[in-house]
């Protein structure tokens, strides 16, 4: 049997959607090299205690890179598991720093803790936040009604 020579070969496709992006990155004011990140779905995930549009809770370790690689890994596994979700935004917050003092761990921290207290459990694809030092008991630096409405407004 003869190979076909290059010439005759069936070329490769191909293909992308010029409509709707992979993955959209606004400038903003609150992309700093610490902060902390919400990732929330299109679509409400059942909890416990209701339902949440947050997917994950997390922070920055390695520069502004970290929230877009989450989002991307996370939306990818989050596209297989939970049904009916088509996109997944990431929210930037930003604090003001205290010297000597993570915040950024902190907020995250009490975020989990807030998020825990209103709906009976963690995010989906958060790890950490089911220890004792996770409860609303333990918050000091930041306001926990501001923490609730964070919480509420982005559920």
């Amino acid at each position: 049997m003869k190979a076909a020579s290059p010439a005759t070969r069936r070329k490769t496709l191909v293909r992308f959607d010029a409509a709707n992006p992979a993955m959209t990155v606004f400038k903003t004011r609150y992309w700093k090299p610490r902060m902390v990140y919400v990732l929330r779905a299109d679509k409400a995930i059942r909890y416990k205690k209701g339902r949440s549009r947050i997917v994950y809770i997390g922070e920055t370790k390695r520069e502004t890179r970290r929230p877009a690689g989450s989002a991307a890994s996370k939306a990818m596994r989050t596209f297989g598991v939970l049904p009916g979700i088509r996109r997944i935004d990431v929210h930037p917050l930003t604090f003001r720093g205290i010297q000597s003092v993570r915040m950024w761990e902190i907020l995250e921290r009490d975020l989990l803790a807030t998020f825990k207290a209103t709906h009976g459990e963690i995010p989906f694809y958060n790890r950490q936040g089911k220890g004792k030092k996770f409860s609303v008991d333990r918050i000091k630096y930041f306001r926990k009604s501001r923490l609730e409405k964070v919480i509420t407004l982005l559920s």
